[in-house]
C-alpha cells in the first residue's frame, strides 16, 4: 500500500512546488513591475525638475518673485536668439515629456503630466505670434517690471547689494534689446494700439525725470540690515546710485524718447486684436489656452449671452422672493445688507 500511495505523494509535492514557483514568480513580476513603476516615477520628478530648474535660470526676474535668489544678480536675455533658443529647449521638453509611460502612475502625478505637456505645447505655439515683439503697454513691461522687482528682491546681507547691482548694469542693455525687438515687431507689422504707447512713453519719460535718490531703484539704500558696516554702506550706496544716475536713467530716456516718437505714432488705431493680420489665429489661440476648449468665438459669445441670461432671471426670482419687486431694485438691499 506504500508503494502504491508513493506516486499520488509524489505528484502532490510536485503539484505544491509549481504552485509556489508560480506564486514566487508571480510576487517577483508584481515586484518587477512595482519597481519599475517607481523607477518610472523618480525618471519622471527628475524630469520635472529639470524642466524647472531651467525655467528658473532663463528668466531669473520670476526666480527672485518665487524666493529663489540663486539667479538675483541676472536679468531675463531679451535678444531674438534666446527666443529661438527658448522654444528649441521646450520643444526637447515636450518631446521628452510625450514619451513618459504614465501607466501606473498616481493620479496627481499623470494630471502634472498632462499639465506639462499643455503648458509646453501651448508655449511652442504661442512662441508663432512672437509676444516679444509687442512687449510693451501702459500694465506691463520691463520698462514696469524693473521697478515692481525692486520691492521683491532681498536685501539681507551684502551679497544681495552686490547681486542687486550686478542686474542695476544690466538695465539698459535689457531695455536696449526691448527697442530692437519692438522695431522688428513693427517691420512685422506688430503694432499695440497707439493709446497704449503714448501711456507707456508717459510712463517711462517720469521715471527719467526723477532724480537717481528719488527713484524707486534707490529704495534698497534707505535701510541697510544691521549686519553691513558703514564703511560697506557708503560704497553700496555710491556703487547704486552711479549706476542709477550714470546708466538706468540715461537708458529710460532714450526708451521714452523713442517710444514717443518713433513707436507710439505708429501704433494701430484699433483697439481689438482683429486688427493684427493674424488677429483671428491670435483670438483663436486665447480662447483656447483660457478656456481650454476649441470653441469658435460666436460660440463663445452666445454661452456668456446665455449666462447673462439665466443670471437675470435667478436674479429676478431672488426680487420677486424677497418681495422687492423688480430686479434691478436687488443691488439696494444687497449693498446695505452683506448677509443677503
Amino acid at each position: 500500500m506504500y508503494f502504491r500511495a508513493l506516486p499520488i505523494f509524489f505528484l502532490v509535492v510536485a503539484g505544491l512546488t509549481l504552485l509556489f514557483g508560480v506564486a514566487e514568480a508571480a510576487a517577483g513580476a508584481g515586484q518587477a513591475l512595482e519597481n519599475s513603476g517607481e523607477s518610472q516615477r523618480t525618471q519622471f520628478l527628475s524630469l520635472l525638475d529639470e524642466e524647472w530648474q531651467y525655467e528658473l535660470r532663463s528668466d531669473p526676474e520670476m526666480a527672485t518673485t518665487l524666493g529663489d535668489t540663486r539667479y538675483n544678480d541676472r536679468l531675463t536675455d531679451r535678444s531674438p536668439q534666446f527666443q529661438q533658443s527658448d522654444v528649441d529647449a521646450k520643444r526637447k521638453f515636450l518631446a521628452r515629456f510625450e514619451a513618459v509611460d504614465a501607466k501606473g502612475f498616481a493620479q496627481q502625478d499623470a494630471l502634472s503630466l498632462d499639465l506639462m505637456i499643455r503648458n509646453l505645447r501651448q508655449e511652442i505655439q504661442r512662441a508663432q505670434f512672437k509676444p516679444w515683439e509687442m512687449p510693451v503697454n501702459q500694465m506691463a513691461g520691463p520698462h514696469l517690471e524693473f521697478l515692481s522687482l525692486v520691492t521683491l528682491t532681498p536685501f539681507e546681507d551684502l551679497q544681495d547689494y552686490e547681486s542687486y547691482i550686478s542686474r542695476l548694469h544690466q538695465i539698459p542693455k535689457a531695455l536696449d534689446q526691448t527697442i530692437a525687438n519692438i522695431r522688428q515687431g513693427t517691420q512685422d507689422h506688430l503694432m499695440p494700439p497707439r493709446y497704449q504707447l503714448e501711456k507707456v512713453a508717459v510712463q517711462a519719460q517720469e521715471i527719467a525725470d526723477q532724480s537717481g535718490e528719488a527713484t524707486p531703484f534707490a529704495q534698497p539704500l534707505i535701510n541697510f540690515p544691521s549686519g553691513i558696516s558703514a564703511a560697506e554702506q557708503q560704497r553700496l550706496r555710491s556703487s547704486t546710485l552711479a549706476a542709477i544716475n550714470t546708466e538706468i536713467l540715461p537708458a529710460y530716456k532714450r526708451f521714452a524718447k523713442f517710444v514717443r516718437d518713433d513707436y507710439a505714432p505708429h501704433g494701430r488705431s484699433e483697439p481689438g486684436v482683429w486688427a493684427l493680420s493674424d488677429g483671428k489665429a491670435r483670438y483663436r489661440f486665447e480662447i483656447q489656452r483660457l478656456t481650454t476648449t476649441d470653441f469658435a468665438p460666436e460660440q463663445i459669445h452666445q454661452l456668456s449671452l446665455r449666462h447673462i441670461a439665466e443670471t437675470g432671471a435667478q436674479r429676478l426670482v431672488l426680487a420677486h422672493t424677497l418681495a422687492l419687486g423688480e430686479r434691478d431694485r436687488l443691488n439696494d438691499p444687497i449693498t446695505k445688507d452683506r448677509g443677503l
